[in-house]
């Protein structure tokens, strides 16, 4: 399966001038993440605001708008599984990736 976002998508973030997103779940800089998420809040990302306190809770980061136009990252450490949703209008793209084995587990194009 691809880990890609879509191309036409990345496109969208680009000229709305997000230019922290992640175009890949098996990209360096996504290593760099897992290994380091405070490196997300220095690279423009911030913590959701409905994020749980609980530090085994999975960990929700957004750049832009998620709604509208943007990413959200979901980093579960308990269960190895990073989750990319890339949105722009009524478009939205959702990978699944195991961190632990490197596979992609799912990617959905709605």
């Amino acid at each position: 399966m691809k880990s890609q976002v879509s191309p036409e998508l990345l496109q969208q973030l680009k000229r709305a001038g997000l230019l922290g997103m992640l175009p890949d779940v098996r990209s360096l800089r996504m290593r760099r993440y897992l290994a380091q998420p405070k490196q997300l809040l220095r690279d423009g990302w911030r913590l959701s605001d409905d994020c749980s306190t609980d530090q085994d809770a999975p960990r929700r980061y957004v750049l832009g708008h998620p709604e509208q136009l943007g990413q959200q990252l979901v980093l579960d450490r308990r269960a190895s599984v990073v989750i990319l949703r890339t949105v722009f209008r009524s478009r939205a793209q959702e990978i699944a990736f195991d961190f632990s084995s490197g596979e992609v587990l799912s990617n959905r194009v709605a």
